[in-house]
Order: C-alpha cells, then structure tokens, then sequence
C-alpha cells in the first residue's frame, strides 16, 4: 500500500543518469536532509523521518550508527543468521563505498530505487546489477556454488516467514523465476524450478550465446513486469506518512486543514491534495476526520452527516462505547446528546492479533488475520470496500452515492480518530479505522430461526457473500430490522473485514443452511447479478484510493466469474455458494480445485488475462459436469 507525500505532487520521474549520480561516496553535506531531499523523491521532512527508521536499524545490534549486514537481515527476518541473496545483494548495492555498512546518506540514495515514483529504467537497471553476481556485466546461467553458499529464498514477500526452502545453483535464473512467482504460495521441487530455470533462460537469452546482457535484460522485464514487484515498496511511503500524521497531531497550534494521504493505493494516480476539514486544537484529545485520497471523490451526504454527529459526541465529552462482543476493538459513538447511537469506529491497531488488540488476542507472528488469506490491520479497508462495492440497484456506487446498495451495507468510510477511550499503549495518537453508520436493528439472526427471513432479503446477502467470497458470514453478523411501512424483516450485513482474502480457504457462508438459499433468484437480482463487473469493481476500488493487492483481485474476479456463470446455468444460492465452502478442513473445495486446475495449465509467468482465462474454461467444465450429474 502506497501514500502519498507532499513533494510528489510534482509527479516527476528520475532519469537514470540522475538515480545513478546520487549513488556516490560520501562528500560535503552528504547526510544534510534538505541536500537528500533535493537529489531524492524524498521530501525533505520524510528524509527527517526516514532517519528514525535508519537509527532504530543502525543500533538494533550493533551500536555505531551505521547498518551492518547482520542488522539488515534481522530487520527483516528477526533472524541474523538466515541468508537470502536478495538481502545479501541489496546491502552490498546499498554500501556504495565498499566499507561493510551502510551510512545515512547511503541509505536514502539506495532506498530511493525502491520508491514508487523512480522510473522502471532505473529499477531494470538496478535489478539487473542484483541478478549479475559476479559483476560481468551479465547474468549467467551457472553459477560456481557450494552447500555453503545455498540460499534460502523466500516464495513470498520479504515480510512472509512461511515459505522457505533451500535451493542450491544456478541461482540468478532461479532468483528471477522467484519473482515472477513472487505473489504465489506454490513450493516447488528442485526439479520443477530446473525446468522452469531452462525454459526462462531460454526465453530471456534472446541472442542464444548462453548470458544475459542489458539488452536481452530489458526485453525480458518488458515481456514480464512481474519480475520488478520486488523493486517497489509501495508500503514505505505509509510508514513515512503514518509517522509525519502522528506528528501533526502532536502539533497543537497546526493548521485548521489537514493533507491528506493515501494508505492504501500506489501514487501514481493522484497527488497529494489539501482537504478542508476544519478542526478542533489537538489540546481537547479530540479528532475525527475523514481520510480522503482522490479529490474527485464525493463523499455521500449520510457520510458526511455520521462523521459530523460522531464529532459532535465525542466532542460533548461522551466517550466511545467499546462493544462487549467480537474479537477486535469496536466502539459505538455517541450523539451530541448521549442518548443515541451513530456510528461504529473499528482501529486498525485494535483488529483481531494487531498490536493493541483489547482482548488480549497474541500479535500476529507472520502478519496473516484470523482468517486464511487475510492481513492483519487490512480488516479496515475491507469493510470500507464492501460498501463501495455494494452498488445500488440502479448503478455505479459513484453515480448513486446516497441511494442504499443492493445488500444494505451500511455506509462506511476510513477515518482518523483520536480520544483517549480506545485502547492506547503507550504513545497516545491518532487511529486510523473504518467508521460505518450504526443501524437500528431488533437483534442479530442469531436471535431467532430464519424461516421467518424474506427470501429477497436473504438473497441480497447471497449475493454480496459470494461476491467478496466472505471469510465471515455468520448469522450473528446479520442484524435484524423492519421496515416502517410494512413492518417486513430487514437483513442487514456488517462485519466484513474478512472479505476479498487472498485464497478461497475460509469462506464460511451460514445462509447454505437456510431454506432460502435453496430457492431460485429472482429476475431482478438476476439482472443484478448479470450487471456486475469484477474489472470495473477493481477500479472503483483504485478510485477509492485501494490498490487492490493481486491476489485479492483475483479473488474478485474468480467469484464473481462463479456468480454469473451459475447464474446463466440457473443454479440456486445454495448450488454456487457449496462450490465455494470446504465440506471439512482437510478437503478442498470446488473452486479451490478450479484454480489449482488452471494454474497447472499454464507456464510460469502467465499474464493475469490467460491465467483468468484458463479459470474460466475449466469453471465451464466442472460446473456442466455438475448439471449433467443432477439431470
């Protein structure tokens, strides 16, 4: 997840001689900040911050204020005796001056390769340099190598502690199909990665002399991208952001406006932008404001009128009711008269195994939720996603801002909150959440048998289920209302954090047990259903200011794919939403073996587009086996 600093509005990019030039021994005002900032994408006030990262680095082991190796890889795997070429070729790159560590000015210059703003040229370049061990000038196909020298690479991302396993040479090849797989959880045998190894080198080796030069290089990259997801980090600029916000608020005569930042997407899209949110000084302990990315987004009046009334609370010295239930911080907010409620703030710090979780949950070790394919601390950003993408039966979310979506999420938008009820430990400062308008409800569907539920209504939520392929459906997160007129039952959903996880594993529907889910959707919803569209909902998303992560994305799509596709072949909620549930913990289900069946039938490197392709034709497969098996 990218954010956006306040220098790179000026959406520049830098040429590759520039990136190059700043790569040099140490000289006169060489760790100044403003000097940095200047030959950097670096503001001159992120480098200030990035120096707290590089302090706490330089004195995690060794204390002499400069970054050994050994601290680098602790850094990253809390382990100073793992290896990983990777690492190991990125510190070495980083000492410019050959001396064993890494100095202040060093480490800005270096990490700027990695910033989302320098241009692909220099991140093809500089990735060429880690894959040319032996500085030849070419990425070779052998490499001489010991058990000694075997490295340990990781499937995954550099913070995933999951997926190791020890592979011995040739290693640039494998390095480079590593990154290509860098998104999945696949272990392969040595075997399998020596044949993946041949056919790669043969691709890239485009003038057949056995090496890879700059030229052959760059086509490669160009034919796949994949292999530079290593040479972004999207997420640095949120780490930068998260710490100059915690720094406004401490400022108590700051501004009446605050910048707002983007935590969620890559930067390329927007700049920054100045949103007018008048607040109160930060010496009352009260802040609630709205985190807005894209200017272009209008934020429904509803939304605007609960964030208002939830200031108003707080701001009446009414503090926020921490919920009894759930496994995560949940607090409801109060009106400026005490009496009622109108909103529902969710920390992302306080999520389930995040670091002030109040109920005494254990922290996540390896950063993943409760649920399969979840992350901690993203749990925010889903519930803010599940309304946006809750369209209303008319249309587009954007078009129809104040109409209620199909399913009835109720309107949710992420915010910065600071009172000093949340649970705190330590510092005290802003949290950042999801804020959703609290709804008048009789109860959960936990309170009573569903048969009394109106099939449409139960329905709706079938739909945004399975969509989302939610990780969480539970009847308790159901709530229950009627309408004022009629006094029907309404079926409200909340609680969706554990939607659009990276993986099928966990998605838990309770409504497969209601009798409704048997019954056929009706006409409407099925032109609904029809109207939906996974690649426009991705970038609607993006819009929004979340870049969707790819295997989210892919979740999207393959659900949604399912959805329609079941729909066409006139299946029940019941039909599509089993295909989409393990029958015990140890089995698979359906759509799990669709995926692993398409990714078996493509080669490594696939773009995303035949990859979903591939989806499709064995979804069609299996789903006209299971119709020709109930006929």
């Amino acid at each position: 997840m990218g954010c956006i600093p306040s220098k790179l509005a000026e959406n520049k990019s830098l040429p590759l001689e520039v990136a190059e030039n700043k790569l040099r021994p140490a000289g006169p005002g060489y760790d100044d900040f403003s000097i940095l900032a200047s030959e950097t994408p670096f503001a001159a006030n992120e480098v200030e911050t990035l120096h707290e990262l590089y302090r706490k680095l330089s004195t995690s082991i060794v204390k002499d204020g400069f970054i050994q190796k050994e601290e680098l890889h602790f850094a990253l795997f809390r382990n100073i005796n793992r290896r990983n070429l990777f690492v190991d070729r990125v510190f070495d790159l980083f000492d410019v001056n050959k001396n064993g560590h890494i100095d202040f000015g060093e480490f800005i210059r270096s990490l700027s390769i990695f910033h989302p703003k320098t241009s692909e040229a220099v991140k093809v370049k500089y990735a060429f340099k880690l894959y040319d061990l032996r500085h030849t000038g070419y990425i070779e196909h052998e490499e001489e190598c010991n058990e000694s020298t075997s490295i340990c690479v990781n499937l995954g991302k550099l913070n995933v502690l999951n997926s190791w396993k020890v592979y011995s040479p040739p290693l640039q090849l494998k390095e480079m199909v590593f990154a290509m797989l860098n998104e999945s959880d696949l272990a392969l045998s040595d075997d399998v990665v020596e044949t993946i190894v041949d056919k790669t080198f043969v691709e890239a080796d485009s003038k057949g002399d056995g090496r890879i030069d700059m030229e052959e290089w760059e086509e490669y990259v160009g034919k796949n991208p994949s292999v530079l997801k290593n040479m972004t980090l999207p997420y640095l600029l949120c780490c930068i952001t998260q710490e100059l916000n915690d720094r406004k608020n401490d400022d108590v005569g700051g501004d009446d406006y605050r910048r707002k930042y983007d935590f969620s997407k890559d930067t390329r899209d927007y700049e920054a932008v100045e949103q007018i949110v008048p607040r109160k000084p930060l010496d009352r302990d009260i802040l609630l404001e709205p985190i807005i990315v894209n200017p272009k987004v209008e934020l429904a009046s509803e939304i605007w009128n609960m964030i208002h009334s939830s200031y108003d609370g707080l701001d009446s010295g009414h503090y926020p009711i921490r919920s009894a239930e759930g496994t995560g911080g949940a607090y409801f907010m109060l009106d400026s008269t005490g009496q009622k409620y109108v909103s529902v703030f969710k920390p992302i710090d306080e999520e389930p195994m995040a670091v002030n979780n109040p109920r005494g949950l254990p922290s996540s070790l390896d950063g993943e939720g409760l649920k399969k394919g979840t992350r901690v601390g993203q749990g925010a950003f889903r519930e803010v996603a599940a309304y946006i993408l809750d369209h209303p039966i008319s249309g587009h979310r954007t078009l129809f801002g104040d109409e209620k979506g199909f399913a009835g999420v109720p309107p949710t938008v992420m915010v910065n909150c600071l009172h000093k009820g949340f649970n705190h430990s330590g510092d005290f400062t802003a949290k950042i959440g999801s804020l959703q308008m609290f709804m008048e409800n009789s109860g959960s569907c936990e309170d009573m048998g569903p048969g009394a539920f109106p099939v449409n209504e139960v329905h709706k939520i079938t739909v945004l289920d399975m969509r989302l392929a939610n990780a969480d459906r539970h009847a308790g997160n159901i709530l229950i209302s009627k309408e004022e007129e009629n006094g029907q039952a309404v079926l409200i959903p909340i609680d969706h954090g554990y939607c659009l996880p990276t993986s099928f594993e966990d998605c838990t529907f309770e409504w497969l047990y209601w009798p409704q889910a048997r019954q056929h959707y009706s006409p409407e919803t099925i032109d609904y259903i029809k109207s939906l569209d996974a690649e426009e909902d991705i970038a609607l998303l993006q819009f929004h200011g979340w870049d969707l992560p790819v295997e989210c994305a892919r979740t999207l799509q393959i659900s949604t794919m399912l959805l329609k596709k079941g729909v066409d072949r006139g299946m029940t909620p019941f039909a599509i939403g089993s295909l989409m549930c393990r029958e015990s913990l140890n089995k698979d289900s359906v759509i799990e073996g669709i995926v692993q069946e398409a990714l078996d039938s493509v080669l490594p490197g696939t773009s995303e587009a035949t990859f979903l392709d591939a989806v499709s034709y064995v979804m069609d497969q299996r789903l006209d086996e299971i119709a020709n098996s109930i006929s």
